[in-house]
């Protein structure tokens, strides 16, 4: 059997067929994970990436988008009830009247309270810090990190020092610390970095600032030092080094904790000496030579000694007992996580994704100051739990993670498959591409077909002044691999970004483990490639071939209509099919295609949903999946086809892919089909 089974057991999510969705009770997210959280779940804006509290314990969220930019406030119960307000910037791009600042469109991770009337909040890519009293919602000061109209600063992270009333920023573009006195938002002093910074954190009073950076800057782990005693003159100390690739910071009981998401594990050191003190891991019992937990945001509590950790890659907080030196439990949050705060005995805990975003059906009317908005993040809080507590709430993050072993017998994998070819393209939803597929053999398909504008009998709008087109065929090729090979109903891109980004690591973890393989980022370049290869009569192909097919933004101009666009990918994924059934190395190979997130697509089932296909001579025909996958179960088929131990957490324990094998071969040649000419007419 392959690594997967590890010590005579299996570990994977449960492989529902159930669809996503939220209840009172938590949510199964796309790709199979539940999510249960502990305590009392708020809403909060898209995207919510960072807290802070102030002194009497009004909460702060920085809401990052995508869609919609603001603030959450949350204030502490009275008698049982919660008030949240949100504090909106003005909606990029939006033509409806809003009651937010015009000049206010971005929020970034980083805040910091000044006072109760006082919120520092870095607005990013305007290269601004705006002052906002929490309690009317006012602008009171906007301060720009660089003065000249072409700043190329982008405000991070913030720090506040309330004894000196200084407050520190990083610039993440001019890769600098910036010294403001906020009585007179004036600023102090620059100091270039000479690298992007990530995290910031006061100790001793303020006289010390401790700076990590950016994982691709991160030079061995070191953490900067600077001395801060004189704001006009802050000085850089010889570098603090961690034996990590630190990322968050948080300084408290003279001590710095820092997260290390790369080597899932906290970093402890003495704020006088600048030592490190202990090196704590963060693992998985069964699983523990994978990484996947990336820690993230940091909170400490006195009266535990206990360093509560987010933990966005397991949907969980994790309980460290600093006196112990070891993780002892981890408590459910929302979806990915990404900070944690702690007032009095009460817990915050900042989910980005909050529970999902469900279908996306029809965006509702534009109300005075309310944008809609299709994705929403979350704060869970809870008063902290007793030690007893911690053995069934970490059971409940392991059982929604799927990292409790299946004792059963795992089915063995049928394809023996010498080579694998995975295929990313440009994200669109399942329903705008296959809705109008509505049965396979006999089975029904679980589509919307009015929601088919890149079907068979597609739409290409036009633009003004220009001719739509009706009753046209824009993916003929994807509708013959589902007609013909097999492909998922169920599947699910889990992040708005292009699946390429995650194939990188994947193509690393391969080549590490002595596996030949290629990345593409173009279907022309493979083809060249290819082409070669069978002129030559060369008997070595590589074991996997990733081809990454360009998104729209690459090729701005180029057609006439968005369908254009999704007409040429899938003709180059017809071509691409077509060349390889017609080689030598056909007879053992798979291919899959998935596509990339989808965000502004339409869906009737959920806004993640999107495309997965396989073909291949050892590839069931016509074959409907319908377990809830996403991209970490793709990459799970690849490695198990190739025989590989997993990549991480996730891939180790995602939903199987198996049964869309078979040991009967069948090789039928693809033959490209041609989408309607009329995409790629000039008008």
């Amino acid at each position: 059997m392959i690594a997967i089974t590890l010590a005579g057991a299996e570990f994977h999510v449960a492989g529902t067929v159930r669809n996503p969705g939220a209840n009172s009770s938590g949510a199964l997210l796309p790709g199979g994970r539940s999510l249960q959280p502990y305590g009392k779940e708020l809403e909060a804006g898209p995207g919510t990436a960072a807290l802070s509290i102030s002194p009497k314990g009004l909460l702060a969220t920085a809401d990052i988008g995508p869609e919609r930019y603001g603030v959450t406030l949350i204030e502490p119960p009275v008698k049982g009830i919660w008030h949240t307000q949100h504090i909106w910037a003005r909606t990029p791009d939006s033509r409806a009247p809003e009651v937010a600042d015009p000049d206010w469109k971005t929020v970034a991770a980083g805040l910091a309270f000044e006072s109760e009337h006082a919120l520092w909040v870095s607005e990013g890519s305007s290269g601004r810090i705006r002052l906002i009293d929490p309690l009317t919602a006012g602008r009171r000061k906007l301060l720009r990190l660089d003065n000249r109209p072409s700043s190329p600063s982008h405000s991070g992270a913030l720090a506040f020092d309330p004894v000196r009333r200084l407050l520190y920023a990083l610039d993440t573009a001019a890769n600098s610390l910036i010294v403001i006195d906020t009585r007179t938002a004036r600023i102090r002093s620059t100091l270039a970095l000479g690298r992007e910074p990530a995290d910031i954190a006061l100790t001793e009073r303020g006289q010390y600032g401790w700076i990590t950076f950016a994982p691709a800057e991160a030079r061995s782990g070191d953490i900067a030092l600077i001395d801060l005693r004189d704001p006009a003159h802050p000085l850089p100390l010889d570098p603090v080094p961690s034996g990590g690739l630190p990322e968050r910071l948080l300084a408290a009981d003279g001590r710095v904790f820092a997260s290390d998401p790369q080597g899932d594990s906290i970093l402890v050191f003495a704020s006088g000496t600048h030592q490190v003190t202990a090196h704590i891991p963060l693992r998985i019992q069964g699983l523990e030579e994978f990484r996947g937990i990336s820690p993230a945001g940091l909170a400490y509590d006195p009266l535990t000694n206990w360093l509560l950790v987010a933990e966005p890659g397991i949907n969980a907080v994790g309980v460290v007992d600093l006196a112990a030196g070891k993780l002892i439990g981890h408590i459910p949050a929302g979806w990915m996580p990404t900070d944690v705060a702690i007032s009095t005995d009460r817990v915050y805990v900042a989910n980005r994704n909050g529970h999902g975003t469900g279908p996306n059906v029809h965006l509702p009317l534009l109300e005075l100051g309310e944008p809609p908005a299709l994705h929403h993040g979350s704060v869970t809080t809870f008063i902290m739990p007793a030690a007893s507590a911690l053995a069934g709430l970490t059971a409940t993050v392991l059982a929604s993670n799927g990292f409790l072993p299946d004792a059963n017998p795992a089915p063995p994998m049928p394809a023996l498959a010498g080579h694998v070819v995975l295929i990313t393209c440009e994200g669109r939803s399942f329903d705008e591409v296959l809705g109008d597929v509505l049965q396979v053999g006999n089975t029904r398909v679980t589509g919307f077909p009015a929601f088919a504008r890149f079907g068979l009998h597609g739409l290409a709008s036009g633009a003004p002044g220009q001719f739509s087109l009706h009753d046209v065929s824009v993916t003929p090729n994807l509708h013959r691999i589902a007609q013909s090979g097999a492909f998922s109903e169920n599947y699910y891109s889990e992040a708005e970004a292009p699946q390429t980004e995650h194939v990188l690591p994947l193509l690393d973890h391969l080549k590490r483990h002595g596996v030949e393989a290629a990345g593409y980022d173009s279907a022309t370049g493979f083809l060249e490639d290819f082409q070669q290869h069978t002129r030559s009569g060369s008997t070595d192909f590589p074991a996997f071939v990733s081809i990454g097919l360009p998104r729209p933004t690459a090729l701005s101009g180029r057609f006439p209509y968005e369908a254009s666009f999704v007409a040429d990918a899938d003709l180059n994924i017809g071509r691409i099919l077509e060349a390889l059934s017609r080689s030598p190395w056909w007879r053992d190979m798979v291919v899959l295609v998935t596509a990339s997130g989808a965000p502004t697509s339409l869906d009737h089932i959920d806004s993640h949903r999107t495309l997965l296909f396989a073909a291949g001579p050892q590839v069931k025909r016509t074959y409907l999946l319908k377990t809830n996958a996403s991209f970490p179960a793709v990459v799970r088929a690849v490695l198990e086809l190739l025989r590989i131990p997993p990549l991480g957490l996730r891939d180790a324990a995602a939903p199987s892919l198996r049964e869309i094998f078979t040991e009967t071969r069948n090789n039928v040649v693809f033959t490209t089909l041609q989408p309607d000419p009329r995409l790629f007419a000039s008008q």
